[in-house]
């Protein structure tokens, strides 16, 4: 479904003119030799739960060497202002834009994310870019190391549907604003018997290869009995 809805539009000026990753293959591919893994230890860990810290202690434990710990460069703890900045600014502007701005009917939720974003000067929104920009280097040159990053797709197992909310997105938001692909698998558990995500981050435009990783990891996990 994803190779065919990224197939170009001439007809759409807001589809993009350019290579697509082939996500089927990609997902069906064998990798040309073991995958090589990276957990970041990133500003916000202390979030995590307990369950969480130790099934990816066993999961790192489990993958046999072929995972790094590495330490989050500084720089990272102004990454979450950044994206909510950016976020805030353009979804305002959006608003705006279409006379939604105020209106009575928006809930109080989104009507308090505008008005932050209308309160950011255009030199915030702009330094947010630039930390922005600075992460495609980064990240261009960290994938020449590693297939994927593993990383908590949320602090801890999945909420209930009376919680009335998804959990705490703060673990999506460097890869969101890095514009990076990201896979979740539902495979650790937390304390009640609800799932714990492991999410797969790859190199930007490389879907098929993040696919592919993802494919090696749950065989690897699955068909040899680790978790």
């Amino acid at each position: 479904m994803v190779d065919a809805l990224s197939v170009h539009d001439s007809r759409d000026p807001h589809s993009i003119a350019a290579p697509r990753p082939l996500c089927f293959a990609g997902a069906q591919a064998e990798p040309p030799m073991e995958p090589n893994f990276a957990i970041m230890t990133l500003p916000y860990r202390n979030l995590q739960s307990h369950a969480c810290t130790e099934g990816f202690r066993e999961l790192a434990d489990s993958l046999e060497g072929r995972v790094e710990i590495l330490e989050a460069p500084p720089t990272f703890e102004q990454l979450i202002e950044a994206q909510r900045t950016i976020h805030q600014t353009e979804a305002y502007r959006a608003f705006e834009t279409m006379g939604l701005f105020g209106h009575d009917q928006l809930s109080e939720t989104l009507r308090s994310m505008l008005t932050q974003g209308a309160a950011y000067s255009e030199d915030q929104y702009q330094e947010a870019l630039d930390i922005k920009h600075s992460l495609t280097a980064f990240f261009d040159n960290f994938f020449e190391d590693f297939d994927a990053i593993l990383s908590p797709s949320a602090s801890g197992e999945a909420p209930l549907l009376s919680e009335g909310h998804t959990g705490n997105p703060i673990f999506c938001t460097v890869w969101t604003l890095a514009g990076l692909p990201t896979l979740n698998l539902p495979i650790l558990q937390g304390e009640t018997g609800l799932p714990i995500g492991v999410q797969l981050i790859g190199r930007m435009r490389d879907d098929a290869r993040l696919l592919r990783t993802a494919h090696w990891l749950m065989s690897e996990l699955f068909d040899e009995g680790e978790a």
